[in-house]
């Protein structure tokens, strides 16, 4: 019944749809939640980026200092669209969070059993548990664990397991960390008897920090330079690697500006991303514009307060 499914939705959709949804819906879980890591090219696995840092390695979380609610969405190459929700909260031992993440692929018309029906092509959920927790000598751990719920074409559910394991290193160099990670670990996914498995997916990454120590009175000045560089492998898929760079400057004391640049080598869709984010007191708002060799851009946006 699934394949029979898929080779339908093939013929109804766009093929444009098919580079956001994965055959068994598990890719689901590999989607970006952060538009500042899409900024630089998802180049994010050695960066203590905090809630930004879930997807890529659950030890940057650590790296959150303050209580966190953060909300990202971005609108597909065709009508579907993604959206996630977490909150952070540091607490003695480290750094907990939980959220959420919804995926739909849009309406399509299809004939099912001898009628025509409209029906949402895939809808996923995932809810997600998450905790970071300092080790000696500068290491850092974390871990996610995930709930799954995949619906395809409203006829075929699946529901799993799966986590992810991830550790960063601040080396003895200044402002060098290093960090790894594998994710999407567990068991098949499972629409009927015969499964799929997981889009494992192994990183590794490193990220370098220059602070430029601006001047106390300045309205606007250079704070800092991050340099990130990641190589990462995805089950049954070629290797990439990936580069980005953070500048960031604080303006009129309270406020705070960073621009963003990542290149993707050796993918097949996206390759060169750009953005922008802008802080000022509580709130946080960054952009990321994808830029796909393939398909249309992409436009993505996350919304940020801290407590």
């Amino acid at each position: 019944m699934r394949r029979a499914l898929w080779a339908a939705l093939c013929l109804a959709l766009p093929a444009a749809a098919f580079g956001e949804a994965g055959l068994t819906g598990g890719t689901t879980l590999t989607r970006p939640t952060s538009a500042r890591a899409i900024a630089m090219g998802e180049a994010f696995t050695g960066v203590a980026g905090g809630i930004d840092s879930l997807g890529y390695n659950p030890a940057g979380l650590i790296g959150e200092k303050r209580a966190r609610l953060s909300t990202f969405y971005t609108q597909g190459i065709a009508q579907d669209h993604f959206s996630f929700a977490g909150y952070a909260h540091p607490v003695p031992f480290g750094v907990v969070s939980v959220s959420g993440l919804y995926y739909n692929a849009g309406g399509v018309n299809l004939n099912l059993n001898g009628n025509n029906q409209t029906v949402i092509a895939e809808e996923d959920f995932a809810g997600m548990v998450s905790a970071a927790v300092p080790g000696p000598d500068g290491l850092s751990f974390g871990g996610t664990a995930k709930y799954y719920h995949f619906n395809l074409a409203q006829q075929a559910t699946a529901t799993g397991f799966a986590g992810d394991l991830g550790a960063l290193w601040q080396s003895p160099i200044s402002g060098l960390t290093l960090g790894a990670s594998l994710s999407q670990l567990g068991p098949d996914v499972k629409f009927e008897q015969a499964g799929d498995p997981l889009p494992q997916t192994a990183r590794a990454g490193a990220g370098y920090r220059l602070d430029l120590r601006p001047a106390a009175d300045a309205p606007i000045a250079f704070s800092y330079i991050l340099l990130t560089a990641d190589a990462v492998r995805v089950k049954d898929m070629p290797a990439a690697a990936a580069g980005g760079i953070e500048l960031a400057a604080r303006v009129f004391k309270t406020g705070q500006i960073a621009l963003r640049m990542g290149y993707v080598v050796n993918s097949d869709i996206n390759s060169f991303s750009t953005g922008v984010g802008l802080r000022e007191g509580r709130f946080v708002v960054d952009y990321a514009l994808g830029v796909s060799r393939v398909f249309d851009n992409t436009q993505n946006v996350t919304l940020g307060i801290l407590f």
